[in-house]
Parts: structure tokens; sequence; C-alpha cells
């Protein structure tokens, strides 16, 4: 008799796990919107170089490139991000050269985006202190890129954690 009620209860669960596995809709994930490139021929956003890429709406205090917290898992490697024209305006994206978001440590470069546009932006260089505009044959988002930290050399394929902060 146990055996019964144990078998019947077993198949009952079994049953209803099935149902609710199948029924209940999966979490699609997030899109991402901010795509890190890596390439040594140049910086440039190709897909071929693509490296890890995040979504704007999300906050992430600091992703370190060394280990595997979120999605930059390469550490050294980005040299070019495009921004996708569905990132708002005040979003902010922050690459350092330091693996633990320091900019006291080592160069850094905030990136943010400043105003909107049709179209897909390209920044090849985290280096140097610039605005991305886009052209009229290639209308995008506006974009300013500024470097800052100790050390502001070299920080193109150099960089060993992202921060990305959305707009408010």
């Amino acid at each position: 008799m146990f055996n019964r009620i144990t078998r019947t209860c077993f198949a009952l669960c079994l049953a209803l796990g099935i149902l609710l596995a199948t029924s209940i809709p999966q979490a699609q994930a997030a899109p991402s919107d901010i795509i890190f490139y890596g390439s040594y021929n140049s910086n440039n956003c190709t897909v071929s170089d693509e490296l890890y890429g995040y979504d704007s709406s999300v906050y992430i205090y600091e992703d370190n490139c060394k280990d595997d917290d979120y999605s930059c898992d390469e550490n050294d490697e980005a040299r070019s991000v495009k921004i996708l024209d569905t990132v708002p305006v005040g979003t902010q994206i922050r690459v350092f050269d330091d693996p633990e978001c320091r900019a006291s440590r080592d160069d850094a470069a905030l990136i943010e985006v400043i105003e909107a546009g049709r179209g897909d932006t390209c920044v090849q260089s985290f280096e140097g202190n610039y605005v991305v505009y886009p052209d009229s044959s290639s209308p995008g988002i506006k974009v300013q890129v500024t470097q800052f930290g100790d050390d502001t050399n070299n920080l193109d394929g150099k960089v060993s954690c992202i921060s990305v902060i959305p707009a408010p």
C-alpha cells in the first residue's frame, strides 16, 4: 500500500512539474545595445571582432574582465564599442585599465550619449577627448568620449573593467 501511494504521489508531482515547465514562459535575455569589439588590425565595430555586450537599462557598478561576473570575460581586448540608437541620452559607459574600476591607478574613459539619433554609432577609440558626431551619410547618436585618470595612455586594447550607468 505504501509503495502504491508513493508511486502515485511521485507520478502526480512529475506531471505537475512537466505542466509547469511547459506552460510558464521562459524569461528572455535582455538584448545588448552596448557592444564591445576587439581587433588588433583596426579599431572598428565589425561583427567578426565582437567580444561582449551590455543592456543599457541595467546598472553595472563594476564588471571586472578578469572574472565572470557579467558580460566582460576577455581582459585587455576591447578596442571599440558600438552604441545602438536604442541607448537613451544620458547613459554613461566607463572603461578602465584597472580591473577594479579605479581611475586613480591607471587610465579610464567616460563615454556618454549626449544626443539621440537614428542609427548606431561606433566609438573607435577610448583614448583622447572628443565627440563622435553622426554625419549625413551615417546618421547616428552623438557620443562624447572623455579620457581621464592617472595615466592617460594605451587604453585601447587594455580595458580591464567596465561600468554601465543607465540614463536617469
